[in-house]
């Protein structure tokens, strides 16, 4: 390296010119950090969601790919994944859940607790990755009448005025107590319920 100082009118000014090999300037390097969806929070499929992201020494106009990821797949050395984006560096990306039939895609299952989370890749260059926090993926609550239903032997179903009948309802993906309320409804009107 080497330099050169001249005094000009009383001020000091530094002419520097670096012919040093192996000089390497110091930078700062790009990071992602997602912001959403939290550690700890629940996914509705169905519903839609706003991931979020922040990133430092990368331009707006950068190539980001959003993955999702199930840490359960092959213990926790490698993780299941599926690219639900891909989108220009806006700091977020709007999904909406995605249904899977029958609660799979690819080698991803729905289900388990905290085990998924999203990863925002920049394609530029060389990759620059940030991970989310774990998180829950769930259904939406699911309440199906399994008796009665409307058909038995293939004939619609009777029920006699003044009889007394049992309702077995299936609930899914509730997750909680809940509160059922039953009301017949008579779609003849010629007869009373």
């Amino acid at each position: 390296m080497t330099s050169t100082i001249r005094r000009i009118s009383g001020t000091m000014m530094i002419i520097a010119s670096f012919l040093a090999v192996g000089f390497t300037a110091v930078s700062t390097a790009a990071t992602i950090t997602v912001q959403s969806p939290k550690s700890g929070d629940t996914l509705v499929v169905g519903q839609p969601i706003t991931i979020k992201w922040t990133s430092t020494g990368l331009t707006k106009g950068s190539h980001m790919v959003v993955v999702l990821l199930d840490t359960r797949a092959h213990g926790d050395t490698t993780a299941s994944s599926v690219q639900i984006g891909q989108v220009l560096n806006s700091g977020q990306f709007k999904w909406t859940l995605f249904k899977w039939t029958p609660s799979v895609v690819g080698e991803m299952q729905i289900g388990g607790n905290a085990c998924y989370k999203v990863a925002v890749v920049c394609t530029d260059g060389t990759p620059v990755v940030g991970y989310g926090g774990l998180f829950s993926i769930t259904y939406s609550p699911n309440i199906c009448f399994v008796a009665p239903n409307g058909v038995i032997d293939e004939q619609p179903e009777v029920w006699a005025p003044g009889s007394q009948q049992s309702a077995t309802v299936k609930c899914e993906g509730t997750g909680r107590d809940g509160k059922l309320e039953l009301k017949l409804v008579n779609v003849h009107r010629d007869h009373e319920c």
